[in-house]
C-alpha cells in the first residue's frame, strides 16, 4: 500500500518556512475564506476563542 505524500511535513523537514493563520473567529464563513486563501496551515482555536464543537464542525 502506497503511503500518502505529506507535502507540509516534507517542506518542514527541508527547512522551508510555512505560512499559516491562527483563526479565533467563531464563524464558518471566516474559516472558509481562510481555508482558500493559500496558507500552508490553518489552526482553529477552540480553547481561547468563542468556538465550540458545533461551530468547528460547521
Amino acid at each position: 500500500m502506497k503511503m500518502p505524500h505529506n507535502a507540509f511535513k516534507q517542506q518542514l523537514l527541508a527547512g522551508q518556512p510555512q505560512t499559516g493563520i491562527w483563526l479565533g473567529l467563531a464563524s464558518a464563513y471566516s474559516a472558509e475564506i481562510a481555508a482558500t486563501a493559500g496558507f500552508d496551515w490553518l489552526l482553529l482555536d477552540a480553547e481561547h476563542a468563542p468556538n465550540d464543537v458545533s461551530s468547528l464542525l460547521a
